[in-house]
């Protein structure tokens, strides 16, 4: 991560809170403390953190309902457990609901805390990281599909010009092209006539036949007509 990783605190515990806080904070990460899973919940909304240590014993909603929320409304935050209540069941209860650690309380071991928090921030780092490259290895893949095609359209295009004789069917041929190269559902190819000064319909995908055969475009008049005079 460029920037230092932003860090939440929800615990009660001011000594424990406070503790964290500085000891995190030393390590160059921005810390902000919270007493209350309401709260954490409401700064989330304002702004994104990296991660959340949660205290599972909370005034007023309990930490593994806040967690539940957490990794509903804000999938990208990752969520370290804390509690004083230390069993196999609650933290397997935990790491069901989405949480990526576990620490228990207190903490004889402040390194300890720190390798915990580094590993789920440099986890979710090489999951971005992951991410990103997916979505340029699809980019990528497209271009060269994009890429493969207009080989394929070009080459057809060179073949059609040195065996389709008929005037009519190259043009038939091309307004087909055209058509499939661009998802068109309706394409047209006008030929203007020096003589009469008017442009009519040679061929033509998505019209109607009859259409088609009649209509007539003035040189100089409307979007077509102005584009052959200029």
């Amino acid at each position: 991560m460029k920037d230092p990783a932003k860090i939440l605190v929800v615990d009660d515990n001011e000594a424990i809170s406070q503790l964290l806080s500085e000891t995190l904070g030393d390590q160059g990460y921005k810390v902000t403390r919270m007493i209350r899973g309401e709260e954490a919940l409401m700064e989330l909304r304002r702004q994104s953190y990296h991660l959340v240590l949660l205290d599972l014993v909370l005034p007023g909603m309990h930490g593994s309902r806040i967690l539940h929320e957490i990794k509903r409304k804000f999938p990208k935050t990752d969520v370290i457990i804390m509690t004083s209540h230390a069993s196999v069941d609650t933290a397997i209860e935990a790491l069901r609901l989405g949480a990526q650690d576990y620490l228990t309380k207190p903490f004889d071991d402040l390194e300890m805390v720190l390798r915990v928090v580094r590993k789920t921030l440099e986890k979710r780092q090489l999951l971005e990281e992951n991410d990103r490259l997916v979505q340029e290895l699809n980019a990528k893949t497209r271009e060269l599909e994009s890429a493969v095609q207009r080989l394929s359209s070009l080459n057809e295009m060179s073949q059609a010009l040195h065996s389709i004789l008929d005037l009519k069917e190259l043009l038939h041929f091309f307004v087909t092209l055209v058509a499939s190269e661009l998802a068109a559902e309706r394409v047209s190819l006008m030929l203007s006539n020096r003589k009469t000064g008017e442009m009519m319909i040679e061929a033509a995908i998505g019209l109607d036949e009859q259409l088609a055969r009649t209509v007539r475009v003035r040189v100089g008049e409307g979007i077509a007509g102005r584009v052959v005079q200029e």
